[in-house]
């Protein structure tokens, strides 16, 4: 089941948890899950207090389980706990890390949190045999800051069973006593050193005292946005290297804007400051996935795939392992990304007409069909009343994008490096008057547009031809009984043969 070391939290032990913590502290709290397995320990945490999931963040190594997790609407933000540095800040931590290294675990744990309380499962040998300076230092910590309570073998009858007795650890790391930002510690100024009055002055004297603070403030004021003024362009020259300058300036108005109207307390600048790295982030990833250039080679329905990963991904703490990771991720699947282009072409051009499809003989399938080299697309024209001219259907132009891009996929070719796409053609072709039947060229296809608002299409390249039916069949396992003959005879033909790994699986 995933691995050794994969014990989920029994409920009743989550809730026994959960009584450790002061009252009201889930009405603020940041959560961060070092090893959420497949999310029991937060499930009981929502089933308790009915927080929004989006205060709580996980992290989870094993890929079946990350999958668990996301599907379930946690935030993903880290893979390897040991190896995460949190780009947000939590104030309560909930952990039941590996039996064989907790004391690591919660060590991390401790160093990364910057005040708030972990609640922690260990393995009872941990405290009771703490031979490695790890555990003596875990034991000094728990004796400082917090307590230990022994829970026995809690997990015995669970849904993974084990008699190992286990303990719960709670520390609580305090706020500091004053926060870099509070500039109330020292007051005002000499000059401002008399106090607000709460009613209205009733002498001379008085309003004079009144009017001395309300100067004050004011130059204050003024100076200090004088210091924001100077650290928001230094930001933006930053910040506009991760990606448009719009979103920086969203992002800082809408986490900034709300903190003039709070009182001056930390937990305010610190959800000011977690709202906008989680808005950053996902700036600053979507700027990777663009850099990547993969959006060049997404169909439709590749690309809400990808935008449901590039969201997923957005969760992810920006450091350069996580980026390593996912751009590894990525290249990894480029083929199947290519393949799934191609496929999504070749539904589109087999729904319509019977006149498009070819079924091969000896095709294990009776669903197994090859595109003409000729084919009809319907509703893609309009010849309105009031026009001489053909119009393009604006409703259909992604589609006829997504067939150039991948024509342009099986050339190892992005859809920007074709100079002549089908839809550039046409409208240019309509404005000059093309009329029914007139011939239109493409990159990849000659094409007849009719009034009842049809286009005829023609292959112009043959091996191109052929070489998108032989991917489109192997996508979709629809293998002819000589298709490696086939194949052998169209890859020879075809310069862009090992584009999709084809040469070796046709060797094989």
């Amino acid at each position: 089941m995933f691995n050794e070391s994969f014990f989920p939290t029994p409920r009743a032990i989550a809730e026994k948890m959960f009584t450790a913590l002061p009252d009201g502290i889930f009405n603020s709290a940041r959560v961060l899950e070092p090893s959420a397995g497949k999310g029991d320990l937060v499930d009981a945490l929502i089933s308790k207090t009915h927080m929004n999931k989006a205060r709580i963040h996980c992290c989870e190594v094993h890929p079946d389980l990350q999958a668990t997790i996301r599907g379930k609407g946690y935030t993903l933000v880290g893979t390897d706990f040991l190896s995460f540095i949190p780009d947000e800040r939590y104030n309560l931590i909930l952990m039941n890390p590996p039996f064989a290294d907790g004391d690591k675990h919660l060590l991390h744990a401790w160093d990364i949190l910057d005040s708030g309380d972990i609640l922690c499962l260990l393995n009872e040998q941990t405290i009771i045999n703490a031979h490695s300076a790890r555990r003596k230092q875990v034991v000094e910590l728990a004796h400082q800051w917090g307590e230990i309570e022994s829970l026995g073998s809690c997990f015995v009858g669970s849904e993974r069973s084990t008699e190992v007795r286990v303990c719960l650890v709670h520390l609580r790391k305090e706020k500091p006593q004053s926060s870099a930002y509070d500039f109330l510690k020292d007051g005002f100024e000499h000059e401002a050193s008399a106090s607000f009055s709460t009613g209205r002055p009733t002498t001379e004297l008085a309003t004079k005292e009144e009017a001395k603070n309300l100067v004050c403030a004011y130059g204050r004021a003024r100076d200090i946005f004088l210091d924001i003024a100077l650290k928001v362009q230094e930001l933006g020259y930053y910040a506009k290297m991760l990606g448009e300058p719009s979103d920086i300036s969203t992002a800082v108005s809408e986490t900034l804007g709300p903190l003039v109207a709070q009182g001056v307390t930390l937990d305010a600048q610190e959800a000011a400051y977690s709202e906008f790295v989680r808005r950053m982030k996902k700036v600053a990833w979507n700027r990777v996935f663009k850099l990547s250039g993969f959006s060049s080679y997404l169909s439709e329905g590749v690309r809400r795939e990808f935008d449901k990963m590039r969201e997923e991904q957005g969760g992810m703490a920006f450091n350069m392992a996580n980026i390593a990771t996912m751009l590894d991720m990525l290249f990894a699947s480029r083929s199947g990304i290519l393949q799934q282009c191609v496929l999504d072409a070749f539904d589109l051009l087999t729904k319509y007409h019977d006149e498009n499809r070819l079924e091969l003989e000896g095709w294990k399938t009776n669903d197994a069909w090859r595109v003409n080299h000729k084919f009809i697309l319907p509703y893609l024209v309009e010849f309105p009343s009031y026009a001489r001219t053909f119009d393009l259907s604006y409703n259909r132009r992604r589609e006829l994008e997504d067939l150039d891009r991948a024509m342009a996929s099986l050339e190892g070719r992005r859809l920007e490096d074709i100079t002549q796409r089908i839809v550039d053609s046409l409208q240019k072709a309509f404005r000059e008057g093309a009329g029914s039947g007139d011939i239109v060229t493409s990159t990849y296809f000659e094409m007849r547009a009719f009034k009842k608002g049809t286009i005829h299409f023609r292959f112009l390249d043959k091996d191109l031809w052929e070489r998108f039916n032989l991917v489109a069949a192997q996508g979709k396992n629809w293998l002819p009984d000589d298709w490696k003959g086939r194949a052998k005879e169209a890859l020879v033909r075809n310069r862009f043969a090992d584009k999709f790994g084809l040469v070796e699986s046709v060797s094989a």
